[in-house]
């Protein structure tokens, strides 16, 4: 996925799956730093997502997605390991 807009209260990202209105998501985000110790000059945003809106990007069969984020954590990353954005579904 690629996330095109992000807030601290939520953002909205392409999907290449179709994901449903109203389910709980977990996902990870990358997120820039803006610290000039961190190497990698990015951050792993682990999120849990509601999913608000889905629809046709009409594109390559990708589906636009907004998502209200409901609790985060930041995780440990290696430098040489940047997280990919994934979805899980949450438990």
């Amino acid at each position: 996925t690629t996330t095109q807009n992000l807030s601290s209260i939520g953002f909205h990202c392409l999907s290449p799956i179709p994901l449903i209105p109203g389910e709980v998501r977990v996902c990870m985000l990358k997120v820039p730093s803006h610290q000039p110790l961190n190497g990698s000059r990015t951050l792993a945003l682990e999120c849990r997502v509601r999913i608000v809106r889905v629809e046709s990007a009409g594109e390559n069969g990708t589906y636009a997605v907004a998502c209200a984020i409901e609790d985060y954590r930041f995780l440990a990353a290696k430098k040489q390991d940047a997280p990919k954005a994934a979805f899980a579904v949450a438990s």
